[in-house]
């Protein structure tokens, strides 16, 4: 996975994790 790849996808996992709703605990797992 690129640099790039990698920070995207944690953007987007910060995002979710900040984000309320249905699975929010199990999003990391």
């Amino acid at each position: 996975m690129t640099g790039a790849a990698a920070t995207e996808a944690e953007r987007l996992r910060r995002l979710l994790r900040e984000l309320p709703g249905p699975g929010a605990e199990g999003a990391d797992a």
